[in-house]
């Protein structure tokens, strides 16, 4: 039993990790609305999260059993059998919750936790079922499929659900206060809120208080039995007193459901998803302390896991403690909080996801459809529901020195409110809802009635809510696939097996660690200067011309390393200069976006040569489209195994290609240090001797030609290459020159 002592410490530590992962990944669930609507300072959001998170974990006692006999029948497992489910599931957990935290992608930790135990209890099974002779059939001793079943169909049911009634409260709620809520929300929301205040209430009773081992049955059976009469008295209180606020004090009360939806989620969560990070190292805790009191530990089953369960209070409230330190410091939290409020952004946002088929073919035909009703619906109708809809009302965000919120406080208040009723009616039919699914739809839903899903944005968004649900089935099947894997690799190998695993399991996350940081960073750095609305003209002005150098210099750059990779036939070295082209777009798009948010600053001087300026976005354009087909076409040369170019045509486009380079790093360095005048000669002469060599050695290449020295494809490739150099250089300086006709003085 020593060695298992060892591997109860090894699931300690996964805990502990997994506890790390699982809050960052689940802190969108109960911060998006509060961050998004920028209802209070982030520390002070992440108090009330803080004390909705302590107060939860006191309630988590009812949840824990399901890791301990809620998927798998312990009865029917050994001790060591039990431990490899355990600690198969815990491995795969952390590798899988971590990758999703690293590209931003919310996903249930319950979906992982019950898939993984899932994954890993089947395959120890069959092995059972296969030593002892049994059949297929003979599975549903081990595993409890009812729960599985029902787990799957609540996912579908609440991902429908919740977008339908999330867009709905939200259409009526902007119908009722519009953009320009105050005045509005004065005279009508003393209702709104007390039915609002209501839900959460019932939803912290509904999902916290039965779940608290302190409350007694006697409680909770009075709870069950009245929830009418305490949902009527709850509004009624609730109502008047909001109605008394709103009258008779400043108090901002969407501000404070905003905040008390934020401590209820942060409440319920914890609550619920505590067991997803510690409930199964602490049954493999219990089993182990079961199997130390038998004579024969390893020929004792787990039975004994069946037994009720009272959680510890000091484990979980020193779990709680670690909670609120990861949610203070955790960087991948505020990672997936960004995903989730820039998909429901009433504003542009930079966009983390590219649209796809599916997203084009659903926006276009939802896009149809209401133009049919719009086509149907009487203009009166049309008038009054578009001036409710207007946001020019609403009022003017004057903090210059931060962006302003994603989205309203009542838009904010909505999907906590609607989260908060959904899982509260999904919690009194035992259905078991999961708190990410149903806040992240319910937020897609709201913003899609509020339409912050415009028409150059939708599809972009739509592929990012695909994205997420894909990802949500993804984590059920990885997380049985994985869990299964690694149980099946322990059965085989043992402890060393085991060891291995684990020590992969952390590799891989300081591989995702590395990785995150150098993405966000990346991000980062466009978001930041992008969304800055308050950026005045001649800060936008100099961002043009700095981005512009940067991204003249990062095409120099790929010539450069694309010609390498023609001179030594290197694929390998294309296929990275292929991958690192896909951000030639983006740079591309965000420079565009620094002349866009110019051009709505004008004065009128600089109206009557906008056309300069305007004509920059083509030539961007035009950039970023020739660097990335020079590059694909050069990859498929080689990835379709061509022979290599001839001596001399490598010669050739080495020569052109560093000609070309240094003519850009040139371009750029003007750009930079604002020295167009200084450079133009330089400039000038360079592209004289430029279009001098290309000319000369495409008459040795004609010569070539007709001597049939080389293939046709050789040819191909050549000529394409010259032809690319030369469009390059040449919207490289078209772009200089209109930087500086337009600010020459500025």
């Amino acid at each position: 039993m020593e060695a298992y002592f060892v591997v109860i410490g090894c699931l300690v530590m996964l805990a502990l990790t997994d506890l790390w992962v699982g809050v960052s990944n689940d802190a969108v669930n109960f911060l998006v609305g509060a961050v998004g609507s920028k209802a209070a300072k982030f520390k002070t959001i992440l108090f009330v999260a803080a004390i909705g998170l302590l107060i939860g974990v006191t309630f988590s006692s009812g949840m824990m059993e399901v890791a301990r006999k809620g998927i798998v029948h312990p009865e029917m497992f050994y001790f060591n059998e039990i431990i490899i489910i355990f600690i198969a599931y815990a491995i795969a957990d952390v590798i899988l919750l971590d990758l999703f935290n690293t590209f931003g992608m919310p996903t249930s930790t319950t979906v992982s936790m019950i898939f993984g135990l899932v994954g890993s209890g089947t395959v120890i099974s069959i092995m059972k079922i296969v030593d002892a002779g049994g059949t297929f059939y003979d599975l549903e001793n081990y595993i409890n499929t009812a729960k599985v079943i029902t787990f799957g169909s609540a996912i579908i049911i609440s991902v429908v659900v919740s977008f339908i009634v999330g867009a709905s409260v939200q259409y009526l709620s902007r119908l009722l206060f519009t953009f320009d809520f105050e005045k509005r929300f004065k005279r009508w929301g003393g209702i709104w809120s007390g039915f609002a205040i209501t839900m959460i209430s019932f939803f912290i009773m509904m999902k916290g208080l039965k779940g608290a081992a302190f409350i007694t049955p006697e409680v909770i059976h009075y709870i069950e039995n009245n929830i009418p009469f305490l949902i009527v008295c709850s509004f009624g209180f609730w109502t008047i007193l909001t109605h008394l606020l709103l009258q008779f004090t400043k108090v901002n009360v969407l501000k404070g459901i905003v905040l008390l939806g934020t401590f209820s989620l942060a409440m319920a969560f914890a609550a619920n998803d505590l067991v997803n990070f510690i409930g199964v190292s602490l049954a493999a805790i219990d089993a182990f302390s079961i199997a130390s009191s038998a004579p024969d530990p390893l020929a004792l089953k787990m039975g004994g896991l069946n037994a009720p369960y009272t959680a510890n209070m000091f484990v979980v409230l020193t779990a709680g403690l670690m909670m609120v330190f990861i949610l203070w410091k955790s960087k991948k939290s505020k990672t997936v909080i960004k995903m989730t409020v820039g998909l429901g952004s009433q504003g542009d946002e930079v966009q983390r996801f590219q649209s796809n088929g599916a997203s084009r073919a659903l926006v276009r035909g939802v896009a149809n459809m209401f133009d049919g009703i719009r086509a149907i619906t009487p203009q009166p109708i049309k008038n009054y529901v578009n001036s409710r809809f207007d946001r020019n009302m609403a009022p003017v965000w004057n903090n210059p020195t931060e962006a302003p919120p994603s989205f309203d406080l009542v838009r904010a208040a909505v999907n906590l409110l609607v989260a908060a009723a959904l899982i509260s009616f999904g919690t009194s039919l035992k259905l078991p809802l999961s708190t990410t699914y149903v806040g992240f739809i319910v937020a897609m839903g709201s913003a899609f009635a509020d339409r912050a899903w415009g028409r150059d944005s939708a599809a972009y968004r739509v592929s990012g809510v695909l994205t997420v649900i894909g990802g949500w089935f993804f984590t059920g099947f990885m997380a049985s696939v994985t869990g299964g894997l690694v149980a099946l690799i322990i059965w085989y190998t043992g402890f060393w097996g085991m060891g291995g695993l684990i020590a992969l399991a952390f590799y891989l996350m300081y591989k995702n660690s590395k990785y995150h940081k150098k993405r966000e960073k990346e991000f980062e750095e466009i978001e930041n200067n992008l969304l800055r609305d308050s950026m005045n003209k001649m800060e936008l002005y100099a961002n043009i011309r700095k981005n512009s150098s940067e991204y003249i210099y990062s095409i120099a750059n790929l010539i450069e390393s694309c010609a390498e990779g023609i001179e030594n036939s290197d694929l390998k070295s294309l296929k990275l200069t292929k991958k690192l082209s896909k951000d030639a777009p983006k740079k591309s798009d965000m420079i565009t976006g620094y002349i866009a948010k110019s051009v709505k600053k004008f004065d009128e001087d600089e109206i009557k040569k906008a056309h300069l300026f305007t004509d920059l976005i083509g030539y961007f354009n035009v950039l970023s489209s020739l660097v990335r087909r020079m590059i694909i076409q050069s990859y498929d040369y080689f990835d379709n195994n061509h022979r290599k170019m001839t001596n001399a045509q490598i010669h050739e486009i080495t020569v052109v290609s560093n000609l070309a380079k240094e003519l850009l790093n040139v371009v750029g360095n003007a750009l930079a240090n604002k020295t167009y005048a200084e450079h133009s000669e330089n400039i000038d002469s360079r592209f004289q001797a430029f279009k001098t060599q290309m000319n000369l050695f495409k008459a040795q290449q004609a010569a070539r030609l007709m001597d049939g020295e080389s293939s046709s494809f050789q040819n191909l490739l050549y000529l394409s290459q010259f032809d690319y150099y030369e469009r390059l250089v040449l919207n490289s300086i078209k772009i200089i020159t209109l930087i500086y006709k337009f600010l020459e003085d500025k």
